[in-house]
């Protein structure tokens, strides 16, 4: 069982860091940052969330950073404008 729980998050991070690693060689604006821990892993070993500005990304001070990157150093909310409801069949693809 370890096994198979074990491969699938191997293959998404590699995944993620080829995606990371293409943009920043392109030096194009990177769409995420990732970080992997264990599933008994504690909320504080996810670095990215605190910080993004890890190996591979340079440290610079933050308005630099998304300068660079594209995207804000440190993880943020803010509220939005509400959206408009759109009328939706979820069954039309299914049925024709």
């Amino acid at each position: 069982m370890e096994k198979l729980s074990k491969e699938p998050m191997r293959e998404c991070q590699a995944t993620a860091h080829a995606t990371v690693n293409a943009n920043l060689s392109a030096k194009t604006d990177l769409l995420f940052v990732y970080d992997v821990i264990s599933c008994a892993g504690k909320l504080s070993q996810l670095k990215f969330v605190l910080d993004a500005a890890r190996y591979p990304l340079v440290e610079v001070e933050d308005c630099e950073f998304e300068k660079i990157y594209g995207l804000s150093k440190r993880l943020g909310f803010k509220e939005s404008q509400r959206r408009e409801s759109m009328k939706q069949d979820w069954w039309s693809a299914m049925y024709l």
